[in-house]
């Protein structure tokens, strides 16, 4: 899978419309990640949510949600929409990349997608110029442990989810 390079001046774009959903006071924090998970843009009004885990967790939702659907194109999905503690994630495409946004404890879901689904397109615009990374070749003999790797995120969500604030987020 490809990723997508922003520029400074993308990203920094990126980041000015990801404030803007901010200015809800229903939002929490806002991610622009690409569909294999790295982080291309953020921006967080609580500390306590780690953006960096929120894209690659977010970007294996939408890929588990195509795996059990047999789709085999990234975010072929109009929205995902998770509940976490009684915060509302919503995961949805922005063009090749994916929109996470969470909403505070017992946000309004449908204020949460609504806001999402509104930044979407404009964002989409933004990534539409994003210039591709090609994949590197793989070496010889280099195999990539995806079970491996779940299972390591999820034992850092476990870990992590103690040492968050009572109440969650």
């Amino acid at each position: 899978m490809s990723s997508y390079r922003l520029d400074e001046l993308q990203r920094g774009q990126c980041v000015t419309l990801l404030d803007d959903i901010l200015e809800s006071p229903e939002i929490v924090a806002a991610v622009l990640e690409t569909a294999d998970g790295p982080r291309l843009a953020a921006s967080n009004r609580d500390r306590g949510v780690d953006t960096f885990q929120v894209a690659a967790l977010s970007a294996m939702l939408i890929s588990l949600g195509n795996s059990l659907t047999g789709s085999r194109t990234p975010a072929s999905h109009d929205v995902a929409i998770c509940d976490l503690k009684g915060s509302p994630m919503v995961v949805l495409p922005a063009g090749k990349a994916l929109l996470s946004v969470i909403g505070r404890k017992g946000a309004n879901m449908g204020l949460v997608v609504g806001i999402a689904r509104n930044a979407a397109p404009r964002l989409a615009e933004i990534i539409a110029r994003a210039p591709i990374d090609r994949p590197r070749e793989e070496k010889k003999g280099f195999v990539f442990d995806a079970d491996g790797f779940t299972a390591r995120v999820l034992k850092d969500v476990e870990e992590r989810k103690h040492g968050l604030p009572e109440g969650g987020l």
